[in-house]
């Protein structure tokens, strides 16, 4: 959930959305540290994974045809209400702003792994350093909520 304005972006740019129609490079990883999802939001909102060894040995955002990579992981955005909504049309319909976000395994297995990053500090390690770019008015502040295994 994001709790400030904007979520933490790369490329110079502040972002509001992170989720169903994600304009933001903030990704999310069930298994490793070397292993993200990102959407970018200029790819279609598709959500692609990213690893480490793949941005180190052919260059970063090299990923793979869309609906390859990334399937494992449901994305929604949650409504005002509580509602949930999976396409970019229904997300328009209840009024989402991106600023709240649900993802969980589609296999419904629970992970033992959780972690949430921006794309820049995912690469930090191979290229640059650019850390969380926003607003400069603003600190970046979010949470990250775990629900038990068997929660809807």
């Amino acid at each position: 959930q994001r709790l400030g304005s904007y979520w933490c972006n790369s490329w110079g740019g502040w972002k509001a959305r992170w989720g169903v129609k994600a304009d933001t490079s903030m990704g999310i990883s069930f298994t490793s540290q070397d292993r993200f999802c990102y959407n970018s939001g200029s790819f279609g909102y598709f959500w692609r994974e990213e690893t480490r060894e793949a941005c180190h040995t052919t260059g970063c955002w090299g990923w793979p045809a869309a609906g390859t990579a990334c399937d494992d992981i449901e994305v929604l955005d949650v409504c005002p209400g509580t509602e949930l909504c999976a396409s970019g049309a229904a997300c328009d319909a209840c009024g989402s702003d991106g600023s709240t976000v649900l993802f969980r395994p589609r296999d419904g297995v629970p992970k033992t792994y959780l972690s949430v990053q921006n794309y820049d500090t995912f690469i930090q390690d191979w290229f640059y350093d650019n850390g969380c770019e926003t607003s400069p008015h603003e600190t970046v502040r979010y949470a990250v909520y775990v629900m038990p295994a068997g929660a809807p």
